[in-house]
């Protein structure tokens, strides 16, 4: 772009090329003598001569005025690749304008636009090696695709890589959740997994890296704050694994809430207020919509409102026995495969599954129904579309089978229920259960607790045991409360009749006879 100085120059070729235009008229007239129209020959070609010449030295000019620019341009273009993150180039924007190099030119306007130039390049601007995996569309297969040979498929390459606690049962659910990943934009709810084991070096990383391979637009993370997560899946609706969940999700509540938010389609919103150009705030909606796949070595350390959203997969570590190849030695050809297939698959399948409202099984929560409704949806139709020879409900029955049995499992329940059910196991125990006592002191149902090291109430106050008025702070919720027992000499107590509705409520089996 021209300064002023260089605009100011622009008339005098004006005034040249209007003595050239008036030149060019008397030469052109038919009264003029031969001598004249050589006269004015010859001064058309000094006034052409005399332009050009002017025009040269103006274009000169402007080159010596803008090369130092555009030098200063490619150095600024450097300093601001050094800054990714939008809000540390805001701050360093004014003190980069104040340089000696850049004051003469740029202003901090030009230094942000710059940086939105480099790091908002569109995906279109980029090239195919250049974008990530959670950027790309993946072209469908070109051939047919049976969607119960590529189930299968899936299900094969899972139990080849990883040692899954219930083999069948999980390696199946699993395969299931891929190409729910494929298919999201057909469901209304996203189901999330929750991969979980005893101990390290089980294979969490190895089973989500492999997810990973499969599944739809992956962005695979080990750490990452509820800013970064909804901007992330608003602007690229990927298919999120997040890696030793454990170790910071409990720390960082923002993060739970936007990821307990995003399971359920029109209501995954975040809201935040951000200010405008005009130095105005306004209000910004963010949709966090989408499949999420989390691991931790044990679920009961993540939050149980979030482990409530999601499937959960236990993993055991394999024996020296077990030879189990690595995900990473699996040519890439494989995957991208796979991935066409997949997207083949969700294209024909998208508008049966939109359409189709499946059969739930009523022995699971309406929360646990929500989030396996996606996998039922799936399994119907390849039972429609592709029927087994063994049943013509096949996979339909098979998911259902995995729905009750993962929907049952002790890892799944919220903290209160847990401690629901735990109570329930003493008052059943033989060694503890006294059926001519109709209450149990709060002293000896703690020791009950707290004695079992496989519960976590040994260790539930932050490594230490859980106290008399932790336990009735997580009754009070079924309103369930500690009483005085005058038979005990008004020792603090509670009723067993008191917990047999939240038993029938809550809990699958209740107290034996």
């Amino acid at each position: 772009m021209m300064n002023n100085a260089q605009d100011n120059k622009m008339p005098a070729t004006e005034s040249a090329n209007g003595h050239l235009r008036k030149a060019n008229a008397t030469y052109g007239d038919s009264n003029l003598s031969d001598e004249e129209k050589i006269e004015a020959q010859a001064r058309i070609t000094s006034i052409a001569e005399e332009t050009a010449n002017k025009v040269n030295e103006i274009f000169s000019s402007i080159e010596a005025d803008v090369a130092p620019k555009n030098k200063a341009l490619e150095l600024l273009r450097h300093v601001v690749s050094k800054y990714p993150a939008e809000s540390e180039i805001k701050l360093k924007a004014p003190d980069i304008c104040k340089h000696a190099e850049f004051k003469p030119y740029f202003k901090k306007g030009d230094v942000l636009t710059l940086w939105r130039e480099i790091f908002e390049t569109s995906l279109d601007e980029k090239a195919e090696g250049d974008m990530q995996p959670y950027e790309r569309e993946i072209e469908p297969y070109e051939g047919e695709v049976n969607g119960a040979e590529l189930l299968a498929e899936i299900q094969e390459r899972l139990t080849r890589h990883i040692v899954f606690k219930n083999p069948e049962i999980q390696s199946f659910s699993c395969a299931l959740w891929v190409l729910a990943t494929w298919c999201i934009d057909s469901f209304n709810f996203s189901p999330y997994l929750m991969i979980t084991a005893p101990e390290k070096r089980c294979g969490k990383s190895q089973l989500l890296g492999l997810l990973a391979k499969l599944s739809k637009k992956p962005l695979e993370t080990g750490n990452l704050t509820a800013p970064v997560l909804f901007r992330l899946v608003q602007k690229h609706h990927p298919t999120m694994f997040i890696d030793e969940a454990d170790s910071f999700l409990a720390k960082d509540e923002d993060l739970q809430g936007v990821i307990k938010c995003g399971i359920e389609r029109g209501k995954a919103l975040v809201y935040r207020l951000e200010k405008t150009p005009s130095g105005k705030f306004t209000e910004r909606h963010f949709d966090c919509f989408g499949m999420k796949a989390i691991s931790g070595i044990s679920a009961k350390n993540i939050s149980d409102t979030i482990t409530d959203r999601c499937i959960t997969i236990e993993l055991r570590r394999k024996l020296t026995s077990e030879v189990m190849p690595k995900v990473r030695d699996v040519p890439g050809e494989l995957w991208s495969v796979l991935n066409a297939k997949c997207s083949a698959f969700a294209i024909e399948a998208g508008a049966w599954l939109e359409k189709h409202r499946p059969k739930i099984p009523t022995s699971i929560s309406d929360r646990d129904a929500d989030k396996w409704e996606p996998l039922i949806s799936i399994a119907d139709y390849l039972d429609y579309a592709f029927p087994n020879e063994e049943s013509p409900n096949y996979y339909g029955e098979k998911v259902r089978v995995c729905a009750e049995t993962l929907s049952n499992i002790d890892t799944d329940m919220p903290l209160n229920v847990e401690l629901l059910s735990d109570i329930r196991d003493v008052l059943n125990d033989p060694a503890t259960r006294n059926p001519e006592k109709e209450y149990i002191l709060t002293t000896d149902l703690l020791q009950a607790l707290i004695g079992n090291q496989e519960l976590r109430w040994a260790n539930f106050n932050h490594g230490k045991e859980m106290t008399a008025r932790q336990l009735a702070n997580h009754l009070k919720v079924f309103e369930i409360k500690p009483k005085a027992i005058k038979q005990e000499w008004n020792k603090r107590g509670y009723m067993k009749k008191d917990f047999l509705d939240p038993f029938k409520r809550y809990l699958a089996t209740v107290l034996a006879d």
